[in-house]
């Protein structure tokens, strides 16, 4: 996909919609002059949320495009503290010597390991089912 594609986008759901879309743009930053794209929508009071997982997401050189038409907001996974208390598991001092509160740690260490810490799909028993949906 190229920057190009960007505008079909735009045109595809116009034709099949007749309205307006609300635009979720994730990783974009992946698509060569994006920048220019969402500038164009920005100015024409187009509803965009962009996301993105790198530094280039946070650059000066972004913030200048799009002047102050943008609100940053961070996202961070849960910490595995923070983890456990989203899934009501008590940790004590004495929670890692006994053997079914160890091993009830140790399964939501896996599952923080393997899925990550993000708060929605922290409670979620098919965290599989909820990644791959995204």
């Amino acid at each position: 996909m190229g920057r190009e594609d960007l505008n079909l986008l735009l045109e595809t759901h116009m034709e099949m919609y007749g309205k307006r879309p609300i635009l979720f743009l994730d990783e974009i930053q992946n698509i060569e002059g994006w920048e220019k794209f969402a500038r164009r929508l920005a100015d024409a009071k187009y509803k965009v949320y962009i996301t993105g997982s790198n530094a280039k997401m946070l650059s000066s050189e972004i913030q200048t495009t799009l002047e102050g038409r943008y609100i940053n907001v961070n996202v961070y996974p849960y910490s595995f503290m923070e983890y456990l208390t989203a899934n009501h598991v008590r940790l004590t001092s004495i929670s890692l010597y006994a053997t079914e509160s160890r091993a009830e740690v140790l399964r939501y260490f896996e599952d923080y390991f393997h899925f990550g810490g993000f708060p929605e799909g922290a409670e979620l028993k098919a965290k599989r089912d909820y990644l791959t949906s995204m």
